[in-house]
């Protein structure tokens, strides 16, 4: 902003600011951090031994933010991406043609992928070694490049309880992996002693012979790759590691960056692959304010860590050339300024002259030689003008846009600048009034809805407080508007109902620029696309239920009044040996998981009822010998499990803050963080079950049974509910998972690895335990 004075000349004049805008260097990419956390996470899975087949492929999730591991969902990190577009769009390119095989299966006992980029897997006939059926599997899964058909033999669930009846698996992955990578060799006892433990067998690799172009995020424009080189660039913001390579959710992190205090909103990332030995270990998108190209992608990697399939995308603006920059001297003069320039149009108050004009001349601009003015330029009135983009912005109605601009106004000095504003013009509206002041370059961004074929406009700058504008613009695909409800006990562990208030928006700030050097000007205007809730953790359970509760599941009575089962007259990989089990056998192979979460079905020590008459007492109720099933299935059962998301060292308050800080050192007994409670969780498993039972106890009643299918009906939702409360996962919606009762004992004493004894599990439920909300 300026004001022409009677000591300075107006800006029609060449005047000169009484007070310049300070610079200082710019950020630019941390690479040493990026390759340094790299060496730290583990993104590495498969298809876990437990889990069901034919699961929705998950939607992507960030492994660390700026340096911290943080292992949380795209949702609660950044504004949540339609799910459909995410699972598109989680991949290091497209398929062209058909596929070749990576490597071939060992003969006798193999070994599995565990690789990053793991997406789902299903059962196919094991008649024959069915890759044309694993194959077509990849074809119709979002994002699968490469799939690793097995054989995983002694595994009860494979060959007894899921509706397929079949060992042979096929993994899909969104990343091509070799044979240095099959590291899961089986070995899990999934049924009791004398059964055998379980193997893999003939575990071959399958992926696309071609991948060409990804698919380009929604607001954002290709701008190179793919190449093997990294940007090195200025105008770095940070960097996100993603399981996938999902240039959408790097896209979506780059809307919800808060802007840079001097450099503005996040305009470009760079998304690669990191190889680590050799291996897929990560995806890395890395964020900046100030747009580059190829010609920075000149970081190849550091020692071990190499840069594969590196593309750089550049945020898309609505609003035509928005740093003013398109407007140029005819002459070889650097400095000529008019009413209007081919972008933009500038109107004067009534009776007004020059009141919005456009500018070339590096003395009043942000960077480079472009700006815009609001207020008289010649200083011959006080009126206030408007700039406009001279072509209609293509908007869409119904969608929000973020409109974005730096303004300053330190022209004349701070008594005459006190009055100095500009309001952002909607459809001819004010969306909103920035009363600027005495200020250097800040700034600013505004919400708006769009009607379609909206109009802009950036008013003020009445003399002598006139304004200088630039970065001015409208970006497509505004960050949503985060809730961040304030936590809460509970309702079912509350002393009475109550309803949670309506969540609060997460406010955009205006930033006030620290010293430092801007960006190349540009007016941004960035639309909105519709919010998912798909990253709720009570939501997950849904392919669990319909998947276990099918008809498999509903052949559990007949299955328990078989005594023994067929063995095969010639074991082999399609038919895994099968000795005669009884129901309790059966019983302990029909240990479900969705998600890694849970086992919670009957008692695999159970053992047939006898010729006894005599009454049988569960939990201070007597049942004759016929009653017992439906009390005993209804018990809720928690034990060992491996492989759920890892327990980091952190305080268990950190698990609720947005970004846990995350030390640098390890837990007794172990080298990384723990993934399986096997051998050390006995008490905690104990205190889940004994608080998960009277929880059913207390709010279904002691004569509640769980029905043989999902039912819609209020105590069935309030048994899932409860069921969510001990997932195996650190988030505050599962508030006695493992993970948060075990990170309660450390602070009771007890490093995480270690036995808990029952004082340290009582205590650990307790600390667990939410505290109730006043307000709630």
């Amino acid at each position: 902003s300026a004001s022409a004075s009677a000591t300075t000349p107006p800006p029609a004049q060449r005047g000169l600011p009484s007070l310049r805008s300070t610079t200082a260097g710019n950020t630019t990419t941390d690479a040493r951090t990026i390759a340094s956390t790299a060496h730290t996470v583990d993104q590495k899975a498969g298809a876990g031994t437990d889990a069901p087949p034919d699961l929705p492929v998950p939607a992507t999730s960030v492994t660390a933010l700026d340096g911290r591991v943080v292992n949380a969902s795209l949702a609660a990190v950044a504004a949540p991406q339609p799910q459909v577009q995410v699972q598109a769009r989680a991949q290091v390119g497209t398929r062209e043609r058909a596929y070749v095989k990576v490597f071939d299966g060992a003969t006798g006992h193999d070994a599995a992928v565990e690789g990053t980029a793991y997406l789902t897997y299903t059962l196919v006939s094991n008649a024959t070694y069915n890759v044309p059926a694993c194959l077509a599997f990849c074809d119709v899964t979002p994002g699968c490049v490469f799939v690793n058909l097995y054989y995983e033999l002694n595994n009860p669930l494979l060959d007894f309880v899921f509706t397929e009846k079949s060992n042979l698996k096929c993994a899909a992955y969104g990343d091509t992996h070799t044979a240095s990578e099959k590291t899961n060799f089986g070995g899990q006892q999934l049924a009791p002693l004398p059964a055998p433990a379980s193997y893999i067998a003939r575990s071959s690799g399958w992926s696309v012979d071609a991948l060409v172009g990804a698919p380009v995020p929604d607001g954002y424009e290709l701008v190179f790759g793919p190449t093997d080189g990294a940007n090195n660039a200025p105008g770095y913001m940070g960097f996100a590691f993603i399981d996938k390579y999902d240039a959408s959710a790097c896209a979506a992190l780059c809307n919800a960056r808060d802007a840079d205090t001097h450099g503005g909103a996040c305009a470009y990332f760079n998304i690669w692959r990191a190889l680590v030995d050799g291996v897929p270990t990560t995806y890395t998108c890395a964020f900046y304010y100030i747009p580059t190209d190829a010609s920075t992608a000149v970081n190849y990697g550091q020692g071990s860590l190499k840069v594969t399939y590196s593309r750089g995308y550049r945020r898309t603006s609505l609003a035509v050339d928005g740093g003013f920059e398109g407007f140029t001297c005819a002459s070889a003069d650097e400095f000529c300024f008019a009413g209007s320039s081919g972008a933009w149009n500038g109107t004067s108050g009534a009776g007004g002259t020059l009141d919005a004009s456009v500018f070339h001349y590096a003395g009043y601009a942000r960077s480079g030689a472009g700006v815009g003015l609001l207020g008289s330029a010649n200083g011959v009135d006080t009126l206030s003008g408007t700039l406009s983009p001279a072509l209609g912005l293509q908007t869409v109605a119904g969608r929000r846009y973020l409109v974005t601009f730096f303004a300053n106004t330190l022209y004349a000095g701070a008594e005459a600048e006190a009055g100095a504003y500009v309001d952002v013009l909607w459809n001819g509206d004010v969306a909103q009034s920035m009363r600027i002041g005495y200020r250097d370059w800040t700034y600013y961004e505004t919400t708006v809805v769009a009607r379609g074929n909206d109009g802009l406009g950036l008013h003020g700058g009445a003399a002598p407080a006139i304004a200088w504008n630039t970065n001015c613009g409208q970006t497509q695909r505004l960050r949503e508007t985060m809730t961040t409800p304030s936590p809460k006990l509970p309702k079912f562990l509350r002393g009475k109902e109550s309803e949670d208030g309506p969540p609060r928006p997460r406010a955009r700030r205006t930033v006030s620029p620290a010293p430092g050097p801007p960006p190349a000007p540009r007016i941004s205007l960035y639309a909105s696309s519709p919010a998912s809730t798909s990253g709720r953790l009570s939501e997950r359970l849904s392919g669990w239920f319909s998947h276990t509760f099918s008809s498999s599941s509903s052949d559990l009575p007949s299955l328990l009044a078989s005594t023994s089962f067929p063995r095969p007259s010639t074991p082999s990989p399609a038919s895994s040996p099968k000795r005669a089990l009884g129901p309790a056998a059966l019983l302990a192979a029909a240990k479900h998981g969705k998600d890694r979460a849970m086992r919670y079905l009957l008692d695999p020590d159970a053992a047939p009822p006898d010729d006894s008459t005599a009454p049988i007492w569960i939990l201070g109720v007597p049942h004759d010998p016929a009653a017992l099933d439906a009390d005993f299935a209804s018990r809720i059962w928690l034990t060992y499990r491996s492989h759920f998301p890892p327990i980091r060292d952190v305080r268990l308050a950190d698990l609720d803050a947005p970004s846990p800080q995350i030390p640098r050192r390890t837990w007794v007994w172990a080298d990384k963080a723990w993934s399986s409670d096997t051998g050390w969780g006995c008490m905690l498993r104990t205190g889940q079950s004994l608080l998960a039972n009277a929880l059913v106890h207390l709010h279904l009643g002691r004569d509640w049974r769980r029905p043989s299918q999902p039912a819609p009906t209020p105590d069935y939702a309030t048994y899932v509910r409860i069921l969510t409360w001990f997932l195996d996962d650190p988030a505050p919606d599962a508030p006695f998972s493992v993970h948060r009762m075990a990170l309660a004992g450390k602070e009771l004493g007890k490093d995480v690895g270690q036995w808990f004894g029952p004082s340290t599990a009582a205590g650990a439920i307790k600390c667990s335990t939410p505290s109730p909300n006043p307000s709630a």
